[in-house]
């Protein structure tokens, strides 16, 4: 299996991987109860193997309570090396929501400018938590991180998430 390649592109929807290991590890970090999490609503991956790892670019998910978003690394032996931003606060609609929609309507030349991006990921600072999921896919062990930095991926899920298609159409994100 090692000199097997691969690019994997999957959407989610209407299921419930929080049983999983990992899943349930990583949602109990972000403080949310099992009993709580019936589904998500939607989410999607994008990932690559190649030379027996699991290059994970972007994997999100969105449900009524939890929006994540992680990349990392799964080896084929269950080694793991995972970055997650979660929220359990609803983004859209309310004052953050808000200047999140302002942000992007102001976005003119189809990318987010460095001074839009800085204020979004400092508005998402404060609603986010940050994990490093390390061990292996059996054992997994998830730290909050420290003085985390939020990355434009993440920045631009999140964005994607608070804000109507309509505002955010020819915007780039």
């Amino acid at each position: 299996l090692k000199g097997l390649t691969a690019s994997i592109n999957a959407r989610l929807s209407d299921s419930n991987p929080f049983r999983l290991p990992v899943f349930a590890n990583v949602a109990g970090a972000l403080g949310v109860s099992l009993d709580n999490l019936s589904s998500i609503k939607e989410g999607e991956m994008q990932a690559e193997l190649r030379n027996g790892v699991v290059r994970l670019k972007q994997m999100t998910v969105s449900g009524p309570n939890l929006e994540a978003f992680s990349e990392g690394t799964i080896t084929l032996d269950g080694k793991i090396d995972i970055h997650v931003v979660g929220t359990t606060k609803g983004l859209a609609g309310g004052g953050v929501g808000r200047q999140l929609a302002s942000l992007a309507q102001q976005n003119t030349a189809g990318t987010l400018s460095v001074d839009g991006f800085t204020q979004a990921a400092g508005l998402l600072q404060n609603l986010t938590i940050y994990l490093d999921v390390t061990g292996s896919v059996d054992n997994p062990d998830v730290r909050v991180r420290s003085a985390p930095t939020i990355g434009r991926a993440a920045v631009s899920f999140f964005l994607r998430r608070a804000i109507p298609t309509t505002i955010l159409s020819g915007t780039g994100l």
